[in-house]
Protein backbone atom coordinates (compact mmCIF):
# COMPACT_ATOMS: atom_id res chain seq x y z
CA UNK A 1 0.00 0.00 0.00
CA UNK A 2 1.39 3.26 -0.66
CA UNK A 3 2.20 5.59 2.32
CA UNK A 4 -0.19 8.57 2.26
CA UNK A 5 1.81 12.38 2.58
CA UNK A 6 1.57 13.56 5.82
CA UNK A 7 3.19 16.78 5.28
CA UNK A 8 0.53 17.72 2.07
CA UNK A 9 -3.02 18.35 1.22
CA UNK A 10 -3.00 17.86 -2.11
CA UNK A 11 0.03 17.83 -5.09
CA UNK A 12 -0.06 18.97 -8.45
CA UNK A 13 1.91 19.95 -11.69
CA UNK A 14 1.60 23.03 -14.21
CA UNK A 15 3.10 22.88 -17.69
CA UNK A 16 5.38 26.24 -18.42
CA UNK A 17 7.05 26.44 -21.71
CA UNK A 18 10.26 26.59 -21.94
CA UNK A 19 13.65 26.48 -23.98
CA UNK A 20 15.82 23.50 -24.33
CA UNK A 21 19.09 22.59 -26.30
CA UNK A 22 18.55 19.23 -27.54
CA UNK A 23 21.93 17.54 -28.38
CA UNK A 24 22.68 14.82 -31.16
CA UNK A 25 25.06 12.90 -31.77
CA UNK A 26 25.77 11.09 -35.06
CA UNK A 27 28.96 9.52 -37.05
CA UNK A 28 30.37 10.74 -40.56
CA UNK A 29 31.53 8.53 -43.27
CA UNK A 30 35.51 9.11 -41.66
CA UNK A 31 34.04 7.77 -38.65
CA UNK A 32 34.09 10.80 -36.50
CA UNK A 33 31.20 11.43 -34.01
CA UNK A 34 29.40 14.63 -34.89
CA UNK A 35 27.31 16.17 -32.06
CA UNK A 36 24.66 18.83 -32.85
CA UNK A 37 22.50 21.09 -30.36
CA UNK A 38 19.51 23.18 -30.98
CA UNK A 39 17.17 24.99 -29.03
CA UNK A 40 13.68 23.20 -28.97
CA UNK A 41 10.21 24.67 -26.74
CA UNK A 42 9.06 22.10 -24.81
CA UNK A 43 6.62 21.97 -22.03
CA UNK A 44 8.05 21.22 -18.50
CA UNK A 45 5.66 20.10 -15.42
CA UNK A 46 6.24 22.61 -12.36
CA UNK A 47 5.47 20.65 -8.90
CA UNK A 48 2.73 22.41 -6.49
CA UNK A 49 1.52 21.72 -3.00
CA UNK A 50 -0.58 22.53 -0.71
CA UNK A 51 1.26 22.37 2.51
CA UNK A 52 -1.04 20.66 5.45
CA UNK A 53 -1.75 23.14 7.83
CA UNK A 54 -0.21 23.04 11.78
CA UNK A 55 -1.97 24.33 14.94
CA UNK A 56 0.28 27.54 14.81
CA UNK A 57 -1.09 27.85 11.67
CA UNK A 58 -5.04 27.52 12.33
CA UNK A 59 -4.52 29.93 15.34
CA UNK A 60 -3.24 32.73 13.36
CA UNK A 61 -5.55 32.41 10.82
CA UNK A 62 -8.58 32.51 13.31
CA UNK A 63 -7.08 35.92 15.24
CA UNK A 64 -6.85 37.04 11.49
CA UNK A 65 -10.10 36.34 10.88
CA UNK A 66 -11.64 37.99 14.03
CA UNK A 67 -9.91 41.22 12.56
CA UNK A 68 -11.02 41.50 9.46
CA UNK A 69 -14.54 40.75 10.60
CA UNK A 70 -13.96 43.76 13.51
CA UNK A 71 -13.15 45.91 10.37
CA UNK A 72 -16.29 44.98 8.63
CA UNK A 73 -18.23 45.73 11.53
CA UNK A 74 -16.41 49.48 12.36
CA UNK A 75 -16.81 50.20 8.43
CA UNK A 76 -20.21 49.72 8.31
CA UNK A 77 -20.90 46.08 7.22
CA UNK A 78 -23.97 44.44 8.30
CA UNK A 79 -23.58 41.16 9.97
CA UNK A 80 -25.02 38.16 8.57
CA UNK A 81 -27.59 37.46 11.55
CA UNK A 82 -28.85 41.49 11.14
CA UNK A 83 -29.18 40.48 7.36
CA UNK A 84 -31.24 37.40 7.83
CA UNK A 85 -33.72 38.93 10.66
CA UNK A 86 -34.03 42.02 7.70
CA UNK A 87 -35.09 38.97 5.11
CA UNK A 88 -37.24 37.01 7.79
CA UNK A 89 -39.02 40.12 7.79
CA UNK A 90 -39.54 40.67 4.25
CA UNK A 91 -40.91 36.52 3.93
CA UNK A 92 -37.23 34.44 3.64
CA UNK A 93 -35.05 33.70 1.49
CA UNK A 94 -36.37 30.40 0.04
CA UNK A 95 -39.73 29.61 -0.84
CA UNK A 96 -41.44 26.51 0.94
CA UNK A 97 -40.39 24.08 -1.66
CA UNK A 98 -36.74 25.46 -1.99
CA UNK A 99 -36.46 25.03 1.77
CA UNK A 100 -37.62 21.37 1.06
CA UNK A 101 -35.50 20.57 -1.33
CA UNK A 102 -32.66 22.13 0.75
CA UNK A 103 -32.94 20.24 3.61
CA UNK A 104 -34.00 16.73 2.16
CA UNK A 105 -30.48 17.10 0.28
CA UNK A 106 -28.76 18.14 3.20
CA UNK A 107 -30.45 14.06 4.70
CA UNK A 108 -29.56 12.19 1.34
CA UNK A 109 -25.90 13.37 1.55
CA UNK A 110 -25.49 12.49 4.87
CA UNK A 111 -27.54 8.96 4.32
CA UNK A 112 -24.46 8.41 1.39
CA UNK A 113 -21.67 9.84 3.44
CA UNK A 114 -23.05 6.88 6.42
CA UNK A 115 -22.93 4.50 3.65
CA UNK A 116 -19.83 5.24 2.06
CA UNK A 117 -18.49 4.59 5.45
CA UNK A 118 -20.00 1.37 6.37
CA UNK A 119 -19.26 0.02 2.49
CA UNK A 120 -15.64 1.15 3.03
CA UNK A 121 -15.40 -0.87 6.85
CA UNK A 122 -16.96 -4.04 4.46
CA UNK A 123 -19.29 -5.12 7.20
CA UNK A 124 -21.15 -7.12 4.98
CA UNK A 125 -18.33 -8.76 3.39
CA UNK A 126 -18.63 -8.23 0.26
CA UNK A 127 -16.23 -9.52 -2.06
CA UNK A 128 -12.97 -6.84 -3.16
CA UNK A 129 -14.27 -6.18 -7.01
CA UNK A 130 -17.80 -5.70 -5.48
CA UNK A 131 -16.70 -3.99 -3.04
CA UNK A 132 -15.06 -1.49 -5.48
CA UNK A 133 -17.72 -0.84 -7.59
CA UNK A 134 -20.38 -0.05 -4.86
CA UNK A 135 -18.03 1.98 -3.37
CA UNK A 136 -17.37 4.01 -7.01
CA UNK A 137 -21.32 4.09 -7.16
CA UNK A 138 -21.85 5.63 -4.07
CA UNK A 139 -19.12 8.06 -4.37
CA UNK A 140 -20.69 9.25 -7.92
CA UNK A 141 -24.00 9.52 -6.03
CA UNK A 142 -22.88 11.49 -3.27
CA UNK A 143 -20.85 13.65 -5.40
CA UNK A 144 -23.95 14.63 -7.89
CA UNK A 145 -25.77 15.43 -4.30
CA UNK A 146 -23.00 17.61 -2.88
CA UNK A 147 -23.32 19.17 -6.20
CA UNK A 148 -26.59 20.19 -6.23
CA UNK A 149 -26.31 21.15 -2.29
CA UNK A 150 -23.62 23.57 -3.65
CA UNK A 151 -25.97 25.20 -5.99
CA UNK A 152 -28.46 25.98 -3.19
CA UNK A 153 -25.34 27.18 -0.99
CA UNK A 154 -24.18 29.22 -3.68
CA UNK A 155 -27.12 31.57 -4.19
CA UNK A 156 -27.68 31.34 -0.48
CA UNK A 157 -23.76 32.43 0.38
CA UNK A 158 -24.47 35.21 -2.90
CA UNK A 159 -27.13 36.85 -1.16
CA UNK A 160 -24.96 37.93 1.88
CA UNK A 161 -21.64 38.82 0.04
CA UNK A 162 -21.48 42.30 1.20
CA UNK A 163 -21.72 41.07 4.73
CA UNK A 164 -18.65 41.63 7.42
CA UNK A 165 -18.57 37.83 7.84
CA UNK A 166 -17.97 37.29 3.86
CA UNK A 167 -15.34 39.94 3.62
CA UNK A 168 -13.20 38.78 6.31
CA UNK A 169 -13.88 35.21 4.57
CA UNK A 170 -12.46 35.97 1.89
CA UNK A 171 -9.61 37.63 3.26
CA UNK A 172 -9.13 34.37 5.37
CA UNK A 173 -8.89 32.30 2.44
CA UNK A 174 -6.21 34.60 0.74
CA UNK A 175 -4.13 34.29 4.12
CA UNK A 176 -4.38 30.66 4.19
CA UNK A 177 -3.17 30.77 -0.14
CA UNK A 178 -0.25 32.62 0.65
CA UNK A 179 0.71 30.67 3.83
CA UNK A 180 0.14 26.93 2.29
CA UNK A 181 0.93 27.32 -0.91
CA UNK A 182 4.55 25.83 -2.20
CA UNK A 183 6.47 24.72 -5.54
CA UNK A 184 9.49 23.52 -6.60
CA UNK A 185 11.34 23.32 -10.16
CA UNK A 186 11.91 19.34 -10.21
CA UNK A 187 10.61 16.25 -8.47
CA UNK A 188 14.41 15.45 -6.61
CA UNK A 189 14.19 19.59 -4.83
CA UNK A 190 12.40 20.06 -2.07
CA UNK A 191 9.39 22.62 -1.98
CA UNK A 192 9.59 25.96 -1.04
CA UNK A 193 6.88 29.00 -0.59
CA UNK A 194 5.37 30.28 -3.72
CA UNK A 195 5.49 33.37 -1.60
CA UNK A 196 8.19 35.21 -0.06
CA UNK A 197 7.64 37.41 3.47
CA UNK A 198 7.62 36.07 6.89
CA UNK A 199 4.44 38.29 7.58
CA UNK A 200 0.90 38.57 5.92
CA UNK A 201 1.73 42.13 4.50
CA UNK A 202 5.03 40.82 3.15
CA UNK A 203 3.33 38.10 1.50
CA UNK A 204 0.29 40.06 -0.32
CA UNK A 205 2.84 42.81 -1.84
CA UNK A 206 4.75 39.17 -3.14
CA UNK A 207 1.52 38.29 -4.57
CA UNK A 208 1.20 41.61 -6.14
CA UNK A 209 4.08 40.99 -7.91
CA UNK A 210 2.91 37.98 -9.57
CA UNK A 211 0.23 39.55 -10.96
CA UNK A 212 1.62 42.71 -11.81
CA UNK A 213 4.00 40.00 -13.63
CA UNK A 214 0.79 38.90 -15.97
CA UNK A 215 3.34 35.66 -16.81
CA UNK A 216 0.82 33.46 -18.50
CA UNK A 217 2.38 30.34 -16.42
CA UNK A 218 1.98 32.06 -13.08
CA UNK A 219 -1.72 33.22 -13.73
CA UNK A 220 -2.79 29.88 -14.37
CA UNK A 221 -0.58 28.14 -11.41
CA UNK A 222 -1.99 30.85 -8.74
CA UNK A 223 -5.88 30.28 -9.99
CA UNK A 224 -5.37 26.88 -9.02
CA UNK A 225 -4.05 27.15 -5.61
CA UNK A 226 -6.81 29.81 -4.72
CA UNK A 227 -8.92 27.34 -6.36
CA UNK A 228 -7.46 24.19 -4.44
CA UNK A 229 -7.48 26.08 -0.80
CA UNK A 230 -10.83 27.51 -1.23
CA UNK A 231 -12.00 23.69 -1.99
CA UNK A 232 -10.15 22.43 1.02
CA UNK A 233 -11.60 25.70 3.55
CA UNK A 234 -15.09 25.13 2.37
CA UNK A 235 -15.01 21.56 4.68
CA UNK A 236 -15.08 19.56 0.88
CA UNK A 237 -10.97 18.89 0.35
CA UNK A 238 -10.95 16.44 3.13
CA UNK A 239 -9.06 13.35 1.55
CA UNK A 240 -6.63 13.23 -1.54
CA UNK A 241 -9.86 11.49 -3.60
CA UNK A 242 -11.91 14.65 -3.05
CA UNK A 243 -9.40 16.70 -4.34
CA UNK A 244 -8.49 14.57 -7.77
CA UNK A 245 -12.12 14.61 -8.01
CA UNK A 246 -12.24 18.45 -7.65
CA UNK A 247 -8.93 18.67 -10.25
CA UNK A 248 -11.16 17.07 -13.08
CA UNK A 249 -14.29 19.58 -12.46
CA UNK A 250 -11.21 22.29 -12.66
CA UNK A 251 -10.14 20.93 -16.03
CA UNK A 252 -13.40 20.14 -17.21
CA UNK A 253 -14.83 23.61 -16.92
CA UNK A 254 -11.68 24.84 -18.67
CA UNK A 255 -11.70 22.68 -21.86
CA UNK A 256 -15.64 24.31 -21.92
CA UNK A 257 -13.99 27.58 -22.17
CA UNK A 258 -11.67 26.81 -24.77
CA UNK A 259 -14.68 24.85 -26.78
CA UNK A 260 -16.69 27.85 -26.37
CA UNK A 261 -14.20 30.43 -27.34
CA UNK A 262 -13.33 28.18 -30.42
CA UNK A 263 -17.24 27.60 -31.08
CA UNK A 264 -17.66 31.52 -30.88
CA UNK A 265 -14.93 32.23 -33.45
CA UNK A 266 -16.09 29.47 -35.92
CA UNK A 267 -19.57 30.59 -35.97
CA UNK A 268 -18.54 34.11 -36.55
CA UNK A 269 -16.51 33.02 -39.59
CA UNK A 270 -19.37 31.14 -41.16
CA UNK A 271 -21.77 34.02 -40.88
CA UNK A 272 -18.79 36.20 -42.37
CA UNK A 273 -18.59 33.16 -45.10
CA UNK A 274 -22.66 33.31 -45.97
CA UNK A 275 -22.88 37.51 -46.04
CA UNK A 276 -20.11 37.38 -48.36
CA UNK A 277 -22.05 34.78 -50.38
CA UNK A 278 -25.12 36.58 -50.13
CA UNK A 279 -24.35 39.66 -50.93
CA UNK A 280 -24.97 40.43 -54.87
CA UNK A 281 -21.67 40.73 -57.26
CA UNK A 282 -20.78 44.27 -58.34
CA UNK A 283 -20.84 44.34 -61.99
CA UNK A 284 -18.00 46.38 -63.55
CA UNK A 285 -18.92 50.13 -64.76
CA UNK A 286 -18.99 50.00 -68.39
CA UNK A 287 -16.22 52.10 -70.36
CA UNK A 288 -17.87 55.39 -71.61
CA UNK A 289 -16.73 56.54 -74.92
CA UNK A 290 -14.91 60.29 -74.75
CA UNK A 291 -17.20 62.78 -76.14
CA UNK A 292 -15.79 64.74 -79.28
CA UNK A 293 -15.54 68.41 -77.93
CA UNK A 294 -16.82 70.93 -80.99
CA UNK A 295 -13.95 73.30 -81.75
CA UNK A 296 -14.49 76.94 -83.70
CA UNK A 297 -12.80 75.30 -87.20
CA UNK A 298 -15.96 72.83 -87.30
CA UNK A 299 -19.23 74.56 -87.85
CA UNK A 300 -22.48 73.14 -86.25
CA UNK A 301 -24.21 70.32 -87.60
CA UNK A 302 -27.74 71.59 -88.68
CA UNK A 303 -30.18 69.24 -88.35
CA UNK A 304 -32.23 68.40 -91.95
CA UNK A 305 -35.71 68.39 -91.53
CA UNK A 306 -37.54 65.34 -92.11
CA UNK A 307 -38.69 65.04 -96.33
CA UNK A 308 -42.55 64.03 -95.22
CA UNK A 309 -44.11 61.88 -97.55
CA UNK A 310 -47.13 63.48 -100.25
CA UNK A 311 -50.72 62.71 -98.19
CA UNK A 312 -52.77 61.38 -101.26
CA UNK A 313 -55.98 62.77 -101.56
CA UNK A 314 -58.55 60.65 -100.45
CA UNK A 315 -60.74 58.70 -102.87
CA UNK A 316 -64.65 60.32 -102.80
CA UNK A 317 -67.46 57.78 -104.77
CA UNK A 318 -67.84 61.01 -107.67
CA UNK A 319 -64.22 59.98 -108.50
CA UNK A 320 -64.27 56.56 -108.81
CA UNK A 321 -67.80 56.98 -110.87
CA UNK A 322 -65.90 59.73 -112.96
CA UNK A 323 -62.96 56.79 -113.87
Amino acid sequence: MAKKNKKHLFEFTVNKEETVKESHSEKNDKGETITTEKEVTKQVPVYFSIKKPTRRLYDEADLFYSVKLSEGIKAGLLTRTLLEKRFENDGGIFSEGDKDRYFELYRLVFEKENELQQIALNLKNLKEEDKNEKIAEVYTELTMLRRDLQEYETLYSSLFEQTAENRAKNSTVMWWVLFLSQYKMSEGEDYKSVFDGSNYDARIESYDLYEEADDDFWVEAIKKLVYFVSFWYSGNGQTEEDFKEAEKFYDQGDEEGEEGEEGEEGEDAENEGENKEKQPKKRAPKKRKPRKKKTDEEPAKTEEPEEKPEEKPEETEESKQDE
